[in-house]
């Protein structure tokens, strides 16, 4: 119970710090971007062309996504984050990151078979983006915060785990009611994404 009474006190004090109307107009830009990209297929526009174009789309799209609010808190709240020369540098650079993830692509061959070189490729895009973006944050860490913090989300020392255990059993209901959604099950899955593949033998026990 107390951990549960921390974890509501942690929202009391997000609530209570944070300027609402700063929050009001990055919770209406969020919607506005999501709009965007559903009802003009802005991803699938942007997966359409090269990888240079994808690269160059997509960075500006996390750009404006991540900017923008930061101006806002800046006019509104009179917050000086920009003020900052490497808070500056890592505002431009994290879309890149971002922008990279989405337009990296392994077109590795491992068979003739299209469904299953296709199957392959899923297996190896996940773990090796893990891998590549890991990494680059591994290097941001090591130049900027190496001194001032451990590595990002990796700190196992002097946590208490019952507020995230507690959050875990608040979630798995949740997310079992989700999971019964028309819209979760059009999606997971991930196997769902690798097309045809159902229809090779060995493969229908998933």
């Amino acid at each position: 119970m107390l951990s549960l009474k921390v974890i509501i006190q942690y929202i009391r004090e997000y609530f209570r710090e944070t300027d609402k109307r700063v929050l009001a107009f990055v919770t209406t830009f969020t919607a506005l971007l999501v709009f965007i990209n559903y009802h003009f297929h802005l991803d699938e526009e942007i997966r359409k062309n090269s990888f240079a174009i994808k690269l160059i789309g997509w960075y500006i799209v996390f750009l404006v996504a991540f900017l923008v609010p930061y101006i806002i808190y800046r006019i509104i709240a009179g917050r000086k984050y920009i003020c900052n020369k490497n808070f500056l540098l890592l505002l431009f650079v994290a879309p890149l990151i971002f922008s990279f993830k989405l337009t990296l692509d392994f077109p590795i061959n491992f068979q003739n078979n299209a469904n299953w070189n296709n199957y392959w490729q899923h297996i190896i895009y996940w773990p090796m983006l893990v891998l590549i973006t890991g990494g680059i944050v591994f290097i941001i860490w090591k130049i900027f915060d190496k001194d001032n913090q451990p590595f990002y989300g990796i700190k196992t020392k002097d946590i208490d785990w019952k507020p995230y255990l507690i959050m875990l059993v608040i979630m798995l209901p949740l997310i079992a009611a989700a999971s019964t959604q028309h819209d979760f099950l059009a999606v997971y899955p991930k196997m769902k994404s690798i097309a045809g593949v159902y229809n090779e033998s060995g493969i229908q026990w998933w």
